[in-house]
């Protein structure tokens, strides 16, 4: 990346200047928690087991402070002082063995899954968005519905646009305290994959997290 580099940590949204010209970019810090939480759950490890770092590749240089994890050059001396050790050898043998067996072929398949997960997620909806509240939700209305026996610890892919799924419970009704993975990208992505059972296509609230 070239140009200036404007950034806040809490902020969202960064700003790259290359001459006049202005690119908003995501915030690489809440992109970075993302990737952790995802090694965090397949891997099963504990936060002080993992370091984000954001690694600024090309000629650029920094306006605003930035934290000591986001940098532009002396990575390997960074990565060097980390001396703590935080797995045991049979540990880490585990988790190199681990990430072989999960990781997804780079391919146009995963590639287009990836697209599809950015563009869910970065989509502007029509309406505000619906968080941390309760929602009636008309189970007609989805585009798909699958049954899902067990995920274990794995956040599964939706099936429509390949957004992660998160985990819902139902609030009220017959199925109160069902769970479900409704897609991440709701309302522009309607999928569902239903846990354990087929949930009756009727009007319920559910809780979004």
């Amino acid at each position: 990346m070239k140009g200036w580099i404007f950034g806040d940590p809490k902020h969202k949204r960064w700003t790259q200047q290359l001459y006049r010209r202005r690119h908003g970019f995501q915030n690489p810090l809440h992109q970075n928690y993302l990737h952790v939480m995802a090694l965090k759950t397949l891997l099963g490890l504990a936060d002080h087991q993992l370091h984000s770092i954001v690694y600024f590749i090309g000629d650029c240089t920094f306006k605003t402070p930035m934290p000591d994890n986001i940098m532009r050059r002396g990575l390997v001396s960074h990565i060097k002082r980390q001396t703590t050790p935080v797995l045991t050898p049979a540990e880490v043998i585990q988790v190199v063995e681990t990430i072989q067996q999960e990781r997804l072929a780079a391919n146009w398949q995963t590639h287009k899954q990836h697209v599809a997960q950015l563009k869910a997620r970065h989509a502007t909806p029509h309406n505000k968005p619906m968080t941390a509240r309760t929602v009636p939700v008309d189970w007609a209305a989805y585009d798909q519905v699958e049954i899902s026996q067990t995920h274990g610890d794995h956040i599964p892919a939706c099936p429509k646009c390949g957004s992660h799924m998160v985990l819902r419970t139902a609030t009220r009704g017959e199925n109160k305290g069902s769970q479900f993975w409704g897609c991440s990208g709701f309302p522009k992505c309607r999928s569902v994959t239903l846990l354990h059972r087929q949930l009756p296509k009727s009007e319920m609230t559910i809780k979004h997290h």
